[in-house]
């Protein structure tokens, strides 16, 4: 079963199911599941829609925040789009009842609509199936800029860093602009690209904030109030992934973060998405797709267009996206052979020791050893070739991290599979000998049984690195505590570590994890209204406004308007023997006459009140 999908068919009673399943003819969750997944009774489902209804539908995809949209900000864009409040949630009941809404309840009692991800992936194939045409000009773009790691190479760099260096924070617990500002010179990251999001405008460098965000969300950052570093459980899980994988949770995290961040956003995650990897895409037909959403000229059409600008940008800044130019000036974008798209395995390759100290690395090189080669060299730039340089700071470092000389060394020789130089091994031992540092480690004791003779135990002890006391304990490095369980085991002994209660492990679980969806801690209203039995916004209003065009004193046509507006109900006036349906917007007196401020056909007109001859509420 999809997963979203699955989580609200699940929290569904069984009569909520059989009364969505009766359309579909299924009587169980995953039959119903895959029939609402179904491409073709979709594509016929959506052409039955009327334009209210698809209207509403659209909204989940083109203005939510990930497929959400509590009721009030609902309502708020009803508006916007000149509907009623009823209409609105006409539209709601009549998508609730085919399965492709669900209406929750947060924690704080505030109903939310939610549109499942796989149906808000489906209605953006159907989109797109239907209004992007075969384009033959793939031959006939050339590329702009170079391909880049970015996004992946980044946050390595900048979590790698906070490993070494946590930051101290202030004392209202903020960052320091200086590590902020040097850590941003580091990425050399084009703050453009963030322009129009909510990382843009603040003290902090805008991919430094984005960054940490996207660091939190994963749950590898740790802040306590005085230090920011890295969660090293989290981090070290991480690392032990491969490109593969780590680019690719990359990518969701991302798209995450900035669905739920920019409004309408994820619209165009889910377009690109239907297009094959290394295929160009010309931006006025992606611009087409979004035409269905905005139909009216002017300012929404400018916020949908500086959107996918938006998009655009921060996507090839994260090296998921490239553009193009036609030779007739045309702008397009393709995915990247980048993972997460290309599925091959990248080759291996090692490193190369350069005797000045410098050493070359490729760009997907081993998170885990580039973590390990992050502790014995500094980072001095690169992106798919990657420059290290050895140096007196950095081999301290190493040291103080617990990384002997001999395993330095043995470190370079397996990452670059020949031996070290001899030039550079002499400098590492040579600086190695000038060092103060006294190195201390963890033990782990183990209280040996009585029935264990000593003899059986001490010709280990040297290779164990271990030391046995007179009363029977076993003094052993923690290095070692995998060899000595496995040896105890086979002697027929059973190794039980003792513990004591903490919550810390359960959460670093859950953060690793990612934690629970959002939708866990919400909770699922069961009834499905019936569209016709919606309260219409005329119902408590008097018939007289509503039943048929009429003619009114002043006083009245005030009231009946500024009723209409609280409702967000459209008005058919009489003027000059001429009928036409406002969308009233304000009544107001001005220089002692009443004017209706109303918009007609995507424009605002202004109507003394004097020359309305006739009025009716009506509710569309």
């Amino acid at each position: 079963m999809a997963q979203e999908l699955s989580h609200c068919l699940n929290q569904l009673s069984d009569s909520a199911v059989a009364q969505i399943g009766s359309q579909y003819g299924c009587q169980t969750r995953n039959e119903l599941c895959r029939a609402l997944l179904q491409v073709s009774h979709f594509t016929q489902a959506w052409e039955q829609l009327d334009q209210v209804e698809r209207q509403v539908f659209l909204s989940f995809l083109f203005a939510a925040r990930a497929g959400a949209v509590p009721e009030r900000e609902g309502e708020v864009w009803a508006r916007e789009r000149r509907l009623s409040h009823s209409a609105w949630q006409r539209a709601v009941a009549g998508l609730r009842r085919r399965g492709w809404i669900y209406a929750f309840r947060d924690k704080h009692r505030q109903r939310i609509y939610m549109c499942p991800l796989e149906i808000r992936q489906l209605l953006s194939r159907v989109l797109f199936k239907k209004d992007v045409e075969t384009w033959h000009g793939q031959g006939d773009v050339s590329v702009e800029g170079e391909p880049s790691y970015g996004l992946g190479q980044a946050l390595f760099h900048l979590l790698a860093r906070l490993e070494q260096e946590p930051w101290r924070l202030t004392r209202t617990g903020g960052i320091h602009k200086t590590d902020a500002q040097k850590m941003d010179v580091e990425l050399g990251l084009a703050s453009e690209a963030l322009r129009h999001t909510p990382w843009w405008g603040t003290e902090m460098p805008p991919w430094v904030a984005f960054l940490l965000d996207l660091g939190r969300q994963l749950g590898l950052i740790a802040e306590d109030g005085q230090t920011l570093t890295v969660d090293a459980s989290c981090w070290r899980q991480w690392t032990d992934q491969d490109w593969e994988e780590w680019m690719n949770g990359l990518y969701w995290a991302a798209r995450e973060l900035l669905s739920r961040r920019i409004p309408g956003l994820e619209a165009d995650f889910l377009l690109m998405e239907e297009v094959e990897p290394g295929q160009w895409l010309p931006l006025s037909q992606w611009k087409a797709i979004k035409r269905c959403w905005y139909r009216e000229k002017g300012r929404k059409a400018r916020e949908c267009e500086e959107r996918l600008d938006v998009f655009v940008a921060v996507m090839a800044a994260a090296g998921w996206l490239e553009t193009g130019l036609t030779k007739s000036g045309e702008r397009c974008v393709r995915l990247t052979e980048l993972p997460p798209w290309q599925q091959a395995p990248l080759p291996e390759m090692p490193i190369y020791i350069q005797p000045d100290m410098e050493l070359i690395v490729p760009g997907h090189f081993p998170l885990s050893q580039r973590r390990q080669l992050e502790q014995l060299a500094d980072f001095m730039g690169g992106e798919q070739v990657l420059f290290y340089l050895i140096t007196e700071e950095s081999l301290h470092r190493a040291r103080r991290r617990g990384m002997t000389t001999e395993q330095q060394l043995d470190f370079l020789t397996a990452w670059s599979g020949q031996p070290v130089p001899e030039g550079v091994a002499r400098k590492i031992r040579d600086e190695a000998k000038r060092s103060s540092l006294v190195f201390c480690e963890v033990l782990v004791q183990y209280a040996l049984p009585l029935s264990l003779p000593h003899e059986r135990i001490t010709p280990h002890l040297s290779v164990w690195q271990a030391v046995l006391m007179e009363d029977g304990r076993l003094l052993v490095p923690q290095t070692k505590k995998e060899v000595v369980d496995r040896w105890l085991t086979e002697a027929g002994l059973e190794v039980v570590e003792r513990k004591r209660e903490s919550r810390e492990a359960a959460e670093n679980a859950a953060r690793v994890t990612g934690g629970h969806d959002r939708m866990h801690d919400w909770q699922m209203e069961e009834d499905l209204p019936d569209p016709d039995a919606v309260s219409r916004g005329l119902e408590h209003l008097p018939k007289l406004w509503w039943s048929g065009m009429r003619a009114y004193r002043l006083p009245m046509k005030r009231e009946l308007l500024q009723h209409g507006i609280h409702s967000g109900l459209r008005v058919k006036v009489e003027c000059g023997g001429e009928r036409q349906v406002l969308y009233p917007l304000r009544v107001e007196e001005r220089s002692g006459d009443w004017w209706l401020s109303a918009e007609r056909s995507g424009r605002e007109v202004q109507l003394p009140l004097a020359r309305l001859e006739k009025l009716q509420l009506i509710d569309e």
